[in-house]
């Protein structure tokens, strides 16, 4: 590959597969620059979840040749033996001289949920009233993307489309995202999503295939396999629709996009600087109506779609959160509903005697591997499953691979399990010598040993307390008991897969909630899918919005005082 010429101080980075040994890409990193700084500028993501601040110890590379001095950061975050077998922390790399190196761990294969489990039922319901056609739904959210081709006439998905969100490469939470906007990276950042989103309404609509990129799936094909099976105007039902051009591709009536208010101000390019810091005022969180060229500041070829983007609450009880609540029926609720969607920010809302309180509190990344000893993503081979027997952990990894790590669901089952064995007791600590040197769940990894360690008990404690004293108090300005809600919702991918008697046994949830939790799925996405198919949607969602009111967490003292209590395993069954 060659390489233009550049300035004498920069240096060359070629990237290899750690199978093959093929070269990928080669890049260069100037002056200053960090290797993970140089990957991003060209356009390669990898993990970054502590925003490049040289913490979390995630973003690691092997540097096979070239010199790449040890930062305190490798020091302090990684063992002897990994230095000495070439390992740096992406972040804190800074070569003296051209390198190759490899990327240890590269996020592009997260598990996505895309779909919504509400019994089963169609994405949503059509109102009867269409006339055919197409739109396309898309969730935003933190860690990942998820988008849909929906058919108008049926209110069934007929294509999906996910991928992990890039802008992870600035961090893996809201806070990071809006420091790194602030600081500069406010259009790179923007990019980065519009881009992304216009991959997805390629692969969805055909146009993909048109410019030599790869076919994605519809109806189990591909989109070059549909338009050689079907005529210009027929669709895969045998209907004669008008969703076709001439050149096969189909051609979506709408565009409907929820996601947090961090991630659709990142999308819209609205300033960040008053949304991190107190009294954490949006710039726009009502209903914004676009064309997709406005939105994307170009004509990419797609054609000017209708574009919705969905309002939310607050700063922090975002479109994802209305989107979800409308998925759930929760505006016209008769009995005492709660609809929890927990990751980095644990955000709730409570539907009761015509009322909807909201709050969104701070849990951390523990739910999503982050901050985790030996954490990590809902990728192939993470740890998501574990019971101990005999003293020894039974391990079940994301796709039968062998164990790279511990995703969120394996550490709260971890925890339980360990509260179980007597190893933690009430209050979080370790018995020796597992306080030491924690508790091995297995030698049998690729990066060595995966050990839970009392950090890891520390960084759940946080997490659990924060979430329950947040529904706690919901309850309280409900004047509600946990045993008189009805129905209780839990949205996204982490609420899909967890175990939820051990997420009660660890405290994490009300006892009185057992049997009666539902997973809702991408609940976001569904919102976004019924947008599109009921007509009333908007006045639904304006209801919704309009009616919500939010408890700020931060300040309120029972929520302190409830957060302290729920620090504690004492109070679990």
């Amino acid at each position: 590959m060659e390489l233009k010429e550049c300035k004498t101080h920069s240096v060359r980075v070629r990237i290899v597969d750690a199978l093959s040994g093929r070269e990928r890409a080669c890049i260069r990193c100037e002056r200053e620059e960090s290797v993970q700084e140089a990957l991003t500028r060209n356009g390669i993501y990898t993990g970054a979840v502590c925003g490049g601040r040289g913490t979390c110890g995630k973003c690691r590379i092997r540097v096979l040749a070239g010199e790449s001095p040890e930062s305190e950061e490798d020091i302090r975050l990684l063992g002897q033996s990994e230095r000495e077998d070439g390992q740096r922390l992406a972040c804190r790399a800074y070569p003296a001289t051209d390198c190759t190196i490899v990327l240890m761990q590269e996020e592009k294969e997260f598990s996505v949920v895309s779909g919504s489990a509400l019994s089963g039922r169609p994405l949503a319901e059509p109102s009867g009233t269409a006339a055919g056609g197409w739109g396309i739904a898309v969730d935003i959210g933190t860690t990942t993307i998820a988008m849909q081709l929906v058919d108008l006439s049926s209110g069934r998905a007929a294509g999906t489309w996910t991928a992990v969100n890039r802008q992870r490469a600035y961090g893996a939470d809201v806070v990071s995202r809006i420091l790194a906007s602030n600081q500069g990276n406010k259009e790179a950042l923007r990019r980065c999503i519009v881009e992304q989103l216009e991959e997805g309404i390629r692969s969805l609509t055909g146009r993909e295939s048109m410019q030599g990129d790869r076919d994605r799936d519809l109806h189990g094909e591909s989109m070059q396999g549909n338009r050689d099976r079907m005529s210009y105007e027929e669709s895969a039902w045998g209907q004669k629709v008008s969703g076709w051009d001439e050149a096969g591709a189909v051609v979506a009536d709408q565009i409907v996009i929820a996601g947090n208010t961090a991630m659709l101000h990142l999308l819209m390019g609205y300033s960040c600087e008053t949304l991190g810091v107190y009294p954490f005022t949006p710039v726009r969180i009502d209903t914004v109506r676009c064309g997709w060229r406005e939105l994307c500041g170009k004509d990419s070829g797609i054609g000017d779609i209708p574009v919705v983007i969905l309002p939310g609450i607050s700063a922090y009880v975002g479109a994802d959160i209305a989107a979800g609540m409308l998925f759930c029926g929760m505006e016209d609720s008769g009995e005492a509903v709660l609809f929890l969607d927990l990751g980095t920010n644990g955000e709730m809302a409570l539907a009761c005697g015509g009322r909807i309180l909201a709050a969104s509190t701070a849990a951390g990344p523990a739910f999503e591997g982050g901050n985790i000893t030996c954490g990590a993503g809902s990728v192939p081979g993470a740890v998501c499953h574990v019971e101990f027997e005999d003293g020894r952990a039974s391990l079940v990894t994301i796709g039968g691979k062998s164990p790279v790590g511990i995703c969120g669901t394996g550490v709260i089952e971890t925890v339980y399990e360990l509260l179980r064995e007597g190893i933690i007791d009430e209050n979080g600590l370790m018995k020796e010598p597992f306080f030491t040197e924690g508790v091995v769940l297995t030698e049998e990894s690729a990066g060595g040993r995966i050990v839970f360690t009392q950090k890891d008990v520390r960084e759940y404690q946080l997490a659990k307390a924060a979430v329950r004293a947040g529904i706690e108090t919901l309850l309280t300005r409900g004047g509600l008991t946990a045993g008189e809600i009805g129905r209780i919702y839990v949205a996204g991918g982490f609420g899909y897969e967890m175990d939820y008697d051990k997420a009660i046994g660890t405290g994490l949830l009300p006892e009185s909630f057992a049997g009666r939790i539902q997973a809702a799925g991408n609940s976001s996405l569904g919102g976004a899918a019924q947008y599109l198919l009921q007509p009333d949607a908007s006045e639904k969602l304006k209801g919704l919005t309009g009616r919500t009111e939010e408890i700020m967490l931060a300040n309120d003292g029972d929520f302190q005082e409830m957060y302290l209590k729920y620090l504690s395993f004492a109070e679990i069954p």
